[in-house]
C-alpha cells in the first residue's frame, strides 16, 4: 500500500460529486485528495486509470495520479497551481491550446493502448447510443415521475413540457438520417480517449499560460466527434462567442490526426449533444443528484440556488433547440 505523510489537509471548494482536500506533505509537496461519491459510476477507476495512461504517454496538461485507495474510494493527485479564467476572458490563443489537447487525445486509439481502459460514462459508438442516453435521462421528467422532484422543478415542467420537446427533436433527427446511419457502430480503432465532461469550468491555466484539464471521473473511450460536440455544446463554451469557437475549430482542423471523413458526423453529434446537455442539467436536479451535490459541498450547499441556476440553464438551452 502507498503511504502518504502529510502535515495538513484543508477542504477545497468546487466539486459537485466529490469531496476535495489539499494536503501538504512533509516534503513540502501539495497534493489533492479526492473522496468520490459512493455510487455505481466507478469514478475513481475512470479518473485514475485514464490519467495514469495519459501520464505514461507524456501528457503534462493533466493532474498527475499519485495513489489510490479503493476501499475508501479515495484518489490522490498532484495539486495544480493555476487560474480558472472566466469564460468571457478566454482568447483565441486559449482555444488553440484546448484544440491541441483534444487533438493529442485523438492521436492514439484503443489498438495502441496495452492496458484495458473503460468506455467513458455517456460515451457512444453511434447516433443510436446517443439517443438512448438522452431518452433514458428524460424518463424522470414526464408523467407521474415528476411528483418526486423539487416543487420548483415540478412547476417548471408543468409549464414547459421539456420531455415532449426533446422527444420531438429526436424524432426530427431520426427522420433526417437513415436507419443505417443511426445504428452504424464505430469500431474499436475509431474510438479515442475523452474526459467526457470537458468545458471551460474544468480547465486551469498556469502562470506560464499552459493548460491543465481537470475532472476525468467520467473518462474513457468515446467517439472523437462526440467529445468535440460535448465541448462545443457546453453552456460555458457557448458564452465564449463565435470568434473563439471559430478559433477552436480552425486550430483543431489544423492539428487533428483524424481523417477528414470522421469530421462529417460532427454536426449530427452536435445536434444530439445539445439535447444531451439539456437532459444533463435536468438530471442534476433529481433528488439523488442533489444529495450527491450536498455531499460534495457540505455546509456550503444551497439547494434553492442550485435548483434555480440549473433551471435557468435549461431555459437557455431550450432557446437553442426550438
Amino acid at each position: 500500500m502507498t503511504h502518504l505523510h502529510g502535515t495538513s489537509a484543508v477542504p477545497m471548494t468546487g466539486g459537485k460529486n466529490n469531496r476535495l482536500f489539499r494536503m501538504e506533505t512533509e516534503e513540502g509537496v501539495s497534493l489533492v485528495i479526492k473522496q468520490y461519491y459512493p455510487d455505481d459510476r466507478k469514478r475513481l477507476m475512470h479518473e485514475y486509470e485514464v490519467l495514469t495512461a495519459l501520464a505514461q504517454r507524456g501528457f503534462t496538461d493533466i493532474p498527475r495520479p499519485i495513489a489510490r485507495f479503493d476501499a475508501w474510494q479515495v484518489g490522490v493527485f498532484s495539486f495544480v497551481e493555476g487560474e480558472n479564467i472566466p469564460t468571457k476572458e478566454l482568447t483565441p490563443k486559449h482555444m488553440e491550446q484546448i484544440a491541441a489537447h483534444l487533438a493529442r487525445l485523438h492521436a492514439f486509439t484503443m489498438e495502441e493502448v496495452a492496458e484495458p481502459l473503460p468506455m467513458g460514462s455517456m460515451s457512444v459508438r453511434s447516433y443510436a447510443d446517443a439517443i438512448t442516453h438522452i431518452r433514458k435521462r428524460m424518463v424522470p421528467f414526464s408523467g407521474d415521475a415528476i411528483r418526486t422532484l423539487h416543487p420548483h422543478l415540478q412547476a417548471f415542467l408543468h409549464e414547459v413540457p421539456v420531455a415532449s420537446i426533446v422527444e420531438s427533436r429526436l424524432e426530427i433527427f431520426l427522420k433526417k438520417h437513415s436507419p443505417e446511419d443511426v445504428t452504424r457502430r464505430t469500431p474499436d480503432n475509431g474510438l479515442c480517449l475523452s474526459s467526457v465532461d470537458i468545458g471551460p469550468h474544468n480547465m486551469l491555466w498556469r502562470a506560464d499560460g499552459s493548460l491543465v484539464v481537470l475532472d476525468w471521473e467520467y473518462a474513457g473511450w468515446d467517439h472523437p466527434m462526440h467529445s468535440i460536440a460535448g465541448f462545443l455544446a457546453h453552456d460555458r463554451t457557448q458564452r465564449m462567442g463565435h470568434k473563439n469557437i471559430d478559433a477552436f475549430m480552425d486550430a483543431y482542423l489544423r492539428c487533428t490526426p483524424l481523417d477528414q471523413s470522421v469530421l462529417e458526423v460532427l454536426d449530427p453529434y452536435l445536434e444530439l449533444y445539445r439535447l444531451n446537455w439539456l437532459a444533463i442539467y435536468l438530471t442534476t436536479l433529481l433528488p439523488s443528484r442533489l444529495e450527491r451535490w450536498a455531499f460534495a459541498e457540505g455546509s456550503l450547499f444551497d439547494q434553492e440556488a442550485v435548483v434555480q441556476r440549473q433551471m435557468d440553464r435549461v431555459r437557455v438551452l431550450l432557446t437553442q433547440i426550438t
